[in-house]
């Protein structure tokens, strides 16, 4: 695998940071227009790599959303890349729906 001009590769998955602020649907549209989605998230190291990128590109822990998605009603996470909802390092107590979430965001908090 070789990622494009912009793209970074981690693994066999390449992802990029757009710094365009905008809402969770317009984000996961943007990226289906280019034939992916928002980064779904699976293990510490995919997640440290993602937060290193958006470090290197925004120069901040700039909120950033992930392909994290939750019906209304259901208190079922599912990434928008149809892969598993595995990871759950997340902050304490997080993802909690405190605000009806039903979207995630990286870097929430510094």
């Amino acid at each position: 695998l070789r990622c494009q001009r912009y793209w970074s590769q981690f693994g066999s998955r390449c992802f990029r940071i757009f710094t365009t602020e905008t809402s969770w649907n317009d984000a996961e549209q943007n990226c289906v227009n280019m034939g992916g989605h928002l980064a779904s998230v699976h293990n510490k190291e995919e997640y440290a790599f993602i937060q290193g990128l958006i470090l290197k590109i925004t120069l901040s822990n700039k909120l950033t959303w992930i392909g994290a998605n939750k019906i209304d009603t259901v208190s079922i996470w599912f990434w928008s890349d149809g892969s598993t909802f595995d990871y759950t390092f997340w902050s304490p107590g997080q993802p909690d729906n405190l605000m009806v979430e039903n979207c995630l965001q990286m870097n929430y908090g510094g």
